[in-house]
């Protein structure tokens, strides 16, 4: 039986967004046994009570989502049973810890991953998502790079991914949750995608329609981080297609003809955000790698 549930948050800096966060955290009808929080920029003092449960903040000189996921679920102690990967701009409903460890505690043997009920407004869903609805692809991943999103759940669902800040994992099933690789990016676009196909061929991922959350909206970035973003994007895509799909002739078109449309798509949009990032996109696939 699942009881004991760590909560790990990489986030780059305590801010207000974090806040919000960790007062739903606080706020839970089922609290967690520990709660960790990984900084990039020291954190003075938390202004809350935190006798309610064992919560530790750390720091990381390096400013990276999964470095300092690793760093939080190696702290973790032995009597955990499941990590619960939690961006810093997560809102948790009541019930939610509740709700996932039922979820967990009914979940068949071949479960290792559970993810939470991302509720959005179906007008922030892209073009591709909305078709996803319609031919029932929520949570599938595609050979040419396209994985499909899953918000909005009226029932549990079976899927082939799982979002990194919004996901549960039991860590007796997943040992190589606390040596997890991924390039030291600024931006970890991806790497939950990257985890998620890299399970065994017989375990399956499962997400929790009754857990959930919702996402605060991000803060402004500068066009030439969108543009950086976009390069991020195409060079990760690229990555899962060699790794998982063989690099396959059919893979790199499909993906290609999607990055060309995605461009005309945004220059018709005239929102010059998705122009900066989809051009990043196309730029991105001349590129093998990228530092930053």
């Amino acid at each position: 039986m699942y009881k004991n549930i760590g909560i790990v948050i990489a986030t780059k800096k305590y801010s207000s967004n974090l806040n919000k966060t960790i007062k739903s955290i606080f706020a839970q009808s089922y609290l967690p046994t520990e709660f960790i929080i990984v900084s990039g920029k020291k954190i003075k003092k938390i202004f809350m009570n935190k006798s309610k449960f064992n919560l530790k903040i750390v720091n990381s000189k390096i400013k990276n989502q999964v470095y300092q996921r690793n760093i939080g679920i190696k702290l973790l102690s032995k009597k955990i049973d499941i990590i619960l990967q939690l961006d810093d701009r997560v809102i948790l409903h009541k019930n939610c810890l509740k709700e996932l460890i039922n979820c967990w505690n009914k979940s068949k043997k071949n479960i290792t991953g559970i993810g939470i009920n991302q509720i959005s407004n179906n007008h922030n869903l892209g073009f591709m998502n909305k078709i996803s609805r319609i031919f029932g692809l929520n949570g599938k991943v595609f050979s040419f790079g396209v994985n499909f999103d899953y918000s909005n759940l009226k029932n549990d669902l079976d899927v082939m991914w799982l979002k990194g800040g919004l996901s549960s994992w039991c860590l007796k099933k997943n040992s190589r949750i606390k040596n997890r690789s991924f390039p030291l990016w600024n931006w970890c676009v991806n790497e939950d995608v990257d985890y998620s196909l890299g399970k065994k061929k017989n375990e399956k991922l499962l997400v929790c329609y009754k857990a959930k959350a919702k996402l605060l909206d991000q803060k402004k970035i500068s066009y030439f981080e969108y543009l950086n973003r976009g390069k991020l994007y195409t060079i990760s895509k690229k990555m899962i297609i060699n790794k998982f799909f063989n690099n396959s002739l059919l893979s790199i078109f499909g993906f290609v003809i999607l990055v060309i449309l995605a461009n005309l798509k945004a220059i018709f949009s005239f929102n010059l955000s998705n122009i900066y990032f989809n051009l990043g996109r196309f730029l991105g696939l001349f590129k093998k790698s990228i530092t930053k």
